[in-house]
């Protein structure tokens, strides 16, 4: 089922601000200039992807903004096709904003292979990735979060079914309370809390998505460290 920009965007303009910075912080604290590289082209990608879904949004909610966002990626595309290093660069930032969770993946490879006790860094690494990747998972499916897929210049959006629906306790009397609640509620004349639930969703990913990579990260050291004894025996 389609759904709107809003709807499937807004989430993930809210975690991606959240998680470019953070891979900045990263590639910055990096001793290995390798990693560091990994880590600013993946920043470029999530922040590519912010701007990207804001222009959709905006699109779709302004139609004077959509001209004029329609007008400047017109011109863009044209200033890529003329321009062959522009083009090729364009490229690799697109296959970036597509694959964000294997380079990370690759990021942490890299990691582990430039590390003193590999051993342990796989199973650190493993873990936390590992980690990373079931909270994301599950977090999209219990919030509900909508499926995007880039396909010949356009993107394809379906809605997920949220899990929470079908817990015993759930109310759809009081969802919809809460959502006109949000919808109505105003603040010096702004609807202040309109696009609150979807921004909460992008905040509730990012906790699930960093709170998974920790606790991966903790067990694959409690994984690693207890390996370390037999290593030595």
């Amino acid at each position: 089922m389609a759904v709107s920009a809003i709807t499937a965007f807004l989430p993930f303009v809210t975690s991606g601000s959240i998680f470019a910075p953070r891979r900045i912080g990263k590639g910055n604290g990096r001793n290995n200039p390798i990693l560091s590289i990994m880590d600013y082209d993946v920043a470029a990608g999530q922040t590519a992807k912010v701007v990207e879904g804001a222009a959709n949004i905006a699109k779709e909610t302004n139609a004077g903004l959509a001209a004029k966002v329609a007008e400047k990626e017109k011109a863009l595309n044209a200033f890529l096709k003329a321009d062959k290093i522009a083009n090729g660069a364009g490229k690799v930032l697109r296959f970036t904003m597509n694959n964000i969770n294997p380079l990370i993946g690759a990021t942490e490879a890299v990691k582990v292979a430039f590390a003193d006790d590999k051993q342990s860094a796989a199973i650190i690494s493993g873990c936390s990735f590992g980690g990373m990747l079931l909270g994301e998972g599950a977090a999209k499916r219990i919030l509900g979060l909508s499926k995007a897929s880039y396909k010949n210049g356009k993107y394809e959006i379906t809605e997920r079914e949220a899990l929470y629906k079908r817990l015993p306790f759930y109310k759809q009397e009081q969802a919809d309370a809460i959502k006109k609640f949000c919808e109505t509620k105003t603040f010096m004349n702004k609807h202040v809390f309109k696009h609150a639930p979807k921004v909460a969703k992008g905040l509730l990913f990012v906790t699930a998505s960093i709170g998974s990579y920790v606790t991966g990260n903790v067990i694959g050291e409690k994984i690693a460290n207890a390996l370390k004894p037999q290593q030595a025996a």
